[in-house]
């Protein structure tokens, strides 16, 4: 792939303010001006949305906005304008065609950290964590070194990070009130409803709850992704660390099993077959599954009350003052480096996101973003700023994940993910789901054998140590 060398954004910064006076329309961070330009004498910054209509207009309003400031980039005119992600068979090979024929974009959001590690890797996006642009705008959406942690890779930062959805547990409101039970946080609370669950099958018949939870992906191994939250996030929350290391697997075997065998103690009362409309018919049929953010308007769509039919819960941990952990699908924005994009464009990209993300515009940046999209913004103080007190209130399991938002887990970085987690389902986890439907509850099947084969798979299949 060809590359050009370009100017970092801070020196660029820096020329721009000696060459142009800054307004007061532009805030510290920014390396554009406010004023005149000749005719003609403009950049040209294309930015990719995600392939979907809600992200798309939200990120075309944002342009017009920019457009709208005349703001100057290194003394021309810097005007954005905003496409799709162009549909094919995923936007990562959208992105990765686009790099390869020197088509890219000059940044577009949509990136997960597993395709920024690809892309780093190939160097085809900036490390952009010295540069003052970043540290701004971190500071601005009040993020601790806890969420941008998770964006870390081989100690650089390539993303900034746009939305999060914590995937928490949902629990059936009124079968817990059937048992006489409260949403369960610690291991023994989750077991002692289990076993009320069993004591109680007539009881909760009435109103047509049949399994603890049903899974029916826990044996479709080709979908990967599930095993963030159906493997990573409950091996998180029972104390487990990072995955990998470098090229290095670094699974704990231990609570690995522990992690397997939280599943495999629902025994019998967990079903793998395919059920419909389980949180939105009329009755509901499980227990407690996942809580899953995008879904709350299908829940709403179909008259469901959080509170009432339905209510969070977080990860189950081993003992109370342990930390929970939520996988969180989440994404955001890189710069990219390819032939085709000058240093100016660069430079009015990193100027368009600034203004964005300014510390007059973050805030209702955000605000409009959950309007238009429904997901959290990434930002440490959603619970606790005003500007966000009305969208809680209207929804109110948005607060739940709000705060859930500091404990949040981010896929692994690497870009072997995909094929360490099919192993992980095919030599590991599917089997083992298929053996424990078949236990009783409360009597897990011994995980160790299953983690042992799925561990084994996963090294030879991602080339890890």
């Amino acid at each position: 792939m060809k590359k050009q060398v370009v100017k970092s954004a801070v020196a660029v910064s820096l020329a721009a303010m000696m060459l142009t006076p800054v307004s007061a329309m532009a805030d510290s961070l920014s390396i554009a001006s406010v004023a005149p330009v000749a005719q003609g004498d403009e950049i040209d910054v294309e930015f990719w949305s995600a392939p979907n209509e809600n992200q798309f207009e939200y990120w075309t309003a944002k342009a017009k906005a920019y457009n709208e400031q005349n703001r100057e980039v290194n003394g021309k005119a810097a005007k954005v304008t905003v496409s799709m992600i162009p549909e094919t068979t995923s936007s990562e090979a959208a992105i990765q065609n686009a790099l390869a024929t020197d088509a890219a974009p000059a940044a577009s959001e949509n990136i997960n950290n597993s395709f920024m590690a690809t892309l780093a890797d190939s160097d085809a996006v900036y490390d952009i964590q010295d540069e003052d642009f970043y540290k701004t705008i971190i500071s601005n959406k009040a993020l601790d070194d806890k969420v941008t942690s998770t964006w870390e890779y081989n100690g650089k930062q390539y993303v900034i990070p746009i939305y999060i959805n914590p995937i928490c547990l949902n629990w059936n409101k009124k079968a817990l009130d059937a048992l006489g039970c409260e949403v369960p946080s610690t291991m023994d609370e989750f077991r002692d409803v289990v076993q009320k669950f069993v004591d109680n099958k007539d009881k909760l018949a009435d109103i047509g709850c049949e399994f603890t939870t049903i899974q029916p992906y826990f044996l479709t191994s080709e979908d990967y992704w599930n095993r963030n939250y159906d493997f990573l996030m409950v091996y998180d929350a029972l104390g487990g660390g990072a995955l990998y290391d470098g090229n290095k697997l670094t699974i704990d075997p231990d609570i690995a099993k522990q992690a397997f065998e939280f599943w495999g103690q629902l025994g019998n009362t967990l079903c793998l077959d395919e059920v419909t409309d389980i949180w939105t018919g009329e009755q509901n049929p499980e227990l407690f599954g996942f809580g899953y953010p995008w879904e709350l308007g299908s829940y709403t769509d179909a008259g469901k009350v959080y509170g009432t039919d339905y209510v969070f819960g977080p990860t189950i941990v081993n003992k109370e003052g342990d930390q929970p952990a939520y996988y969180s699908d989440s994404k955001g924005i890189v710069f990219y480096k390819d032939s085709n994009i000058s240093d100016d464009q660069h430079a009015g990209a990193v100027d368009f996101v600034s203004w964005v993300y300014s510390k007059e515009n973050c805030a209702q940046s955000d605000s409009d973003w959950l309007t238009a999209t429904s997901m959290l913004p990434v930002r440490g103080d959603i619970s606790s700023n005003d500007v966000f007190a009305d969208a809680l209130k209207k929804t109110p399991a948005l607060a739940f994940l709000a705060d859930a938002i500091p404990d949040a887990v981010a896929g692994p970085t690497i870009t072997g993910s995909s094929d360490a987690y099919i192993a992980l389902g095919e030599s590991g986890f599917a089997p083992y789901a298929q053996e424990a439907v078949g236990a009783e509850p409360l009597q897990a099947p011994d995980a160790t054998q299953y983690v042992s084969d799925a561990l084994d798979a996963m090294k030879s299949a991602a080339n890890l140590e």
